[in-house]
C-alpha cells in the first residue's frame, strides 16, 4: 500500500497479504501505517493503477485511475462486505497508534477475482 497524493503515488506505507480462506478473501496486515486513529474504510477498485486523474473541472483525484469500486453486477451502491452492493466494499479496520494489524474477510470475493485491481 502507498500514500496517494493529488499529483503522484507516494511512499509505501506497508503490505497487505491476500489469500482465499473458508470465510472468503482474507486480507491481512502485519503492521500497516495509516495516519489517523479510528475506523477506516477499504475498497477494491476496478483497476490496479494508483496514479491520479483529473476531473473535467480540472480537480485532481488521488488514485483516480483506479476507477470506481469493483462492482461487476453494476449494483451502484455501498452495502458493506456482507450486503448486495459493490463487491469491492471491504470491512472497516480500526487504526490505533497509526497502525493497523489484523485480518478481515470479504465473503463475496476470491483472490483470483481481485488480482491486478
Amino acid at each position: 500500500m502507498h500514500n496517494l497524493y493529488e499529483d503522484r503515488v507516494g511512499e509505501k506505507i506497508g503490505y497487505l497479504y491476500l489469500y482465499d480462506s473458508d470465510a472468503g478473501l482474507a486480507i491481512e496486515s502485519r503492521g500497516l501505517s495509516i495516519p489517523g486513529d479510528g475506523y477506516h474504510g477499504m475498497h477494491i477498485h476496478e483497476f490496479g493503477d494508483l496514479t491520479p486523474s483529473m476531473k473535467p473541472s480540472g480537480e485532481m483525484v488521488r488514485g483516480g485511475n483506479a476507477g470506481q469500486h469493483y462492482d461487476p453486477e453494476n449494483m451502484g451502491f455501498h452495502a458493506g462486505p456482507m450486503g448486495n452492493g459493490h463487491r469491492g466494499d471491504l470491512p472497516k479496520v480500526r487504526v490505533r497508534g497509526g497502525v493497523w494489524a489484523g485480518i478481515v474477510t470479504a465473503p463475496r470475493l476470491t483472490l483470483d477475482e481481485v488480482k491486478g485491481r
